[in-house]
């Protein structure tokens, strides 16, 4: 049983480069075997290429919130850093995958409209979302933090397509610098006013 468990993993993670980096409709299903040991194609726990879709977004969702997203719930850090930390990790990700993001890609071949790609590309966001209005908490009114925090996923996702363009980092490394310069003036702002 653990040798199918790890036969699965695999697949997963095999089939999760292969759509970050050509999406959902381009790759066929055979097109994952050659970088395994074994043609899983008759494999009976591989249901069919929308299964394999699922499970690679949910096995990209556990790193997210197990390795990256886990720095903005740190109450032990300052908030500036908690953020620093979490760009960098979000930086890392992305550079390591060539800025693919199989939510992205999932979203811009229409996927969202499918019912059950809804919940996990939703997840997604929501993550993302969540973290960085964790940490604005601390440096303005959570309103105000669900605004930037809001503002900066959307342009992280045009970052990360920016980066699939010209196949360089700067995209997200740029607006990992003027994210952190911005929540450096807010944090500012926020003590200036509490002096009053």
């Amino acid at each position: 049983m653990n040798i199918e468990r790890e036969l699965i993993k695999e697949i997963i993670i095999a089939a999760t480069e292969i759509f970050r980096q050509k999406g959902f409709y381009c790759p066929d299903i055979s097109n994952i075997s050659p970088q395994l040991p074994v043609d899983f194609s008759e494999h009976f726990i591989i249901k069919n290429k929308a299964y394999l879709a699922i499970e690679a977004m949910n096995y990209v969702q556990d790193i997210f919130d197990s390795e990256i997203l886990v720095c903005a719930y740190d109450e032990s850090m300052l908030p500036i850093d908690r953020i620093i930390v979490l760009n960098k990790n979000i930086e890392s990700y992305f550079i390591k995958s060539n800025g693919g993001c199989i939510f992205v890609s999932f979203c811009m071949e229409g996927l969202r409209e499918n019912e059950e790609f809804q919940r996990p590309i939703q997840r997604y966001f929501n993550s993302l979302n969540d973290a960085y209005r964790n940490i604005l908490k601390g440096i303005c009114e959570p309103e105000r933090a669900q605004l930037i925090a809001d503002e900066f996923v959307a342009d992280l996702q045009g970052a990360l397509i920016m980066m699939r363009v010209t196949g360089a980092c700067w995209p997200i490394q740029r607006l990992s610098e003027r994210f952190i310069s911005r929540c450096k003036l807010e944090q500012g702002d926020s003590k200036q006013l509490e002096e009053l």
